[in-house]
């Protein structure tokens, strides 16, 4: 794990686990946020232009509510924004090219792909401890996904091999985003 990963991991920990919130009583009320940093990594199906994607990381913040049903139980909601996505950089499967267009060929280029979400959890919030308050959730949440991009960047020749040692045409394309 390289130095910038482990200050992330690091900072996320911290931030992550502050929370500013009491704990259950019957009917009281509590409000509070999270701040930290989402560390995801896109994989998705058998589909060879999905393999190979790196760990990418963004922010992750909400606030939070409660209301205490009974002394240890509380009902939970939150609102939370999160940045996942993932990256590739060097050889890997393009679609779109080649005489019939359904071709996999490989490309030499960097490729960043984010995806904002807006999370709403809901929970039962079940807390325990004297001196220090903790508590477990239990629930569903629902997300919408808010924007999704894919960044490329980089001037590379089409390769029928992902060695790269079979160029498909001896033209070399863009694949920067704007």
């Amino acid at each position: 794990m390289n130095t910038k990963m482990k200050l992330i991991a690091m900072i996320s920990v911290l931030l992550g686990g502050i929370t500013f919130t009491a704990g259950a009583q019957k009917n009281s009320f509590s409000i509070g946020g999270h701040a930290g940093v989402n560390i995801s990594k896109l994989c998705c199906g058998s589909m060879e232009i999905n393999d190979d994607y790196k760990f990418g990381e963004g922010p992750a913040f909400g606030v939070t509510a409660a209301y205490g049903v009974g002394k240890y139980i509380s009902i939970a909601a939150e609102v939370n924004y999160t940045t996942m996505g993932g990256k590739k950089n060097g050889m890997q499967a393009v679609t779109g090219y080649g005489s019939n267009g359904n071709s996999v060929l490989y490309a030499d280029f960097d490729n960043k792909t984010v995806l904002n979400y807006l999370e709403l959890p809901v929970m039962a919030r079940v807390t325990f401890g004297d001196k220090f308050k903790y508590y477990a959730n239990l629930g569903v949440f629902g997300s919408y996904l808010l924007a999704a991009k894919n960044e490329t960047s980089g001037n590379s020749a089409l390769y029928a091999d992902k060695n790269g040692s079979r160029k498909h045409a001896e033209s070399v394309l863009s694949f920067n985003s704007d």
